[in-house]
C-alpha cells in the first residue's frame, strides 16, 4: 500500500470512529422530533450519526422524516441482519442453518395512501450461500391506537396479513389472513411474529 492510500485509509477509519452516537437513545429522540438536531445541545454533542453531522444517511433511513403516525415504530427503521446461524427444523427436510436480513425503510415518495414503512426480508443457507426465502411488504399503525398491521407477499406464492399490539418497543403480530397463488405448494401455515428492540 502506498503512502497516499495508507493516509486515506487512516483518515477514513478516523472519521468512521468519530461519526457515531454517544447515547443509545439518539435514534428514538430524533425520530420523535427531528428538529432536536438543530436546537438541542445534547443532540448536537451526542447524536452526530443520527443527526447526519458527519455524512448523509440515505433518505429512506432518515428518521428525522418519520410521519407522525409511524413514530411509534420508527425504532424498526434500518437494516437488521443476523448471520449467527438460525436453525430450521422441519419434519420433511434435514436441519440447516440460515442467515436473515430485514430492512425497514421510509417510503421515498409522497404517496397519499395509508402511511406505512416499507419492509423487505430474505434468508439464505449459511453453508451453500443460496437464497431460501424473500418477502416484501408494508407495516403501519391504525390511527389513534397501538394496533400494528403488516402485509407481506412472499416468493413462495403466499400473501399474509398480520396484526397485533404495539407495547413500547415490541410488538406481537398474529396471522389474520393468508392467500396463495393457485399453483403454490399447499403448505400448512401457522404464525406469530415477534419484533422487539431492547436498546
Amino acid at each position: 500500500m502506498d503512502g497516499a492510500h495508507k493516509i486515506l485509509l487512516n483518515y477514513c477509519l478516523f472519521v468512521a470512529e468519530k461519526c457515531r452516537d454517544l447515547d443509545p437513545h439518539c435514534f428514538n429522540l430524533i425520530a420523535q422530533d427531528g428538529s432536536q438536531c438543530l436546537k438541542s445541545t445534547f443532540a448536537k454533542k451526542n447524536c452526530q450519526l443520527t443527526c447526519m453531522v458527519c455524512g448523509e444517511i440515505e433518505k429512506k433511513y432518515d428518521v428525522r422524516n418519520v410521519p407522525e403516525l409511524l413514530k411509534p415504530i420508527a425504532w424498526l427503521i434500518g437494516i437488521w441482519r443476523a448471520e449467527s446461524g438460525g436453525k430450521a427444523i422441519f419434519p420433511t427436510i434435514p436441519v440447516f442453518t440460515y442467515g436473515e436480513q430485514l430492512d425497514f425503510s421510509l417510503p421515498t415518495s409522497n404517496l397519499k395512501a395509508l402511511q406505512a414503512l416499507n419492509y423487505t426480508a430474505f434468508a439464505w443457507d449459511m453453508n451453500k450461500h443460496e437464497e431460501l426465502h424473500s418477502e416484501y411488504g408494508f407495516i403501519t399503525i391504525k390511527p389513534d391506537t397501538k394496533e400494528v398491521a403488516m402485509s407481506t407477499v412472499m416468493n413462495n406464492g403466499f400473501v399474509m396479513i398480520e396484526q397485533g399490539p404495539l407495547r413500547g418497543k415490541s410488538m406481537k403480530l398474529v396471522l389474520q389472513d393468508i392467500g396463495r397463488i393457485s399453483f403454490s405448494r399447499d403448505l400448512p401455515v401457522h404464525g406469530v411474529r415477534f419484533y422487539s428492540n431492547y436498546l
